[in-house]
């Protein structure tokens, strides 16, 4: 069973929840910073280092499944900022 599309949606649920902070841009939270990068490191050590792969069972992801993962956690945190600005909280 291939696994290669559980990298692109973690990377979209990261990049939701750093767009989800209540006060953008600022630091009140470093621990979230860190949480998001140790996440998507794991998520990715996961799919490219080969004993990681084997316990896992997933398989190798080429440089264009990680940019694909990429842009989609970019497009996430776009799409959450774009709902805050449009429907604010009451």
């Amino acid at each position: 069973m291939r696994r290669g599309g559980l990298p692109r949606l973690g990377a979209t649920q990261l990049g939701i929840a750093l767009a989800s902070r209540a006060r953008h841009g600022s630091l009140d939270n470093p621990f979230l910073l860190v949480a998001v990068t140790t996440a998507l490191a794991l998520q990715i050590a996961g799919v490219c280092l080969p004993p990681l792969r084997v316990l896992l069972g997933t398989d190798p992801v080429s440089a264009g499944d990680l940019a694909i993962a990429c842009s989609l956690s970019v497009l996430g945190y776009l799409v959450m900022r774009l709902q805050t600005r449009l429907l604010p909280a009451r």
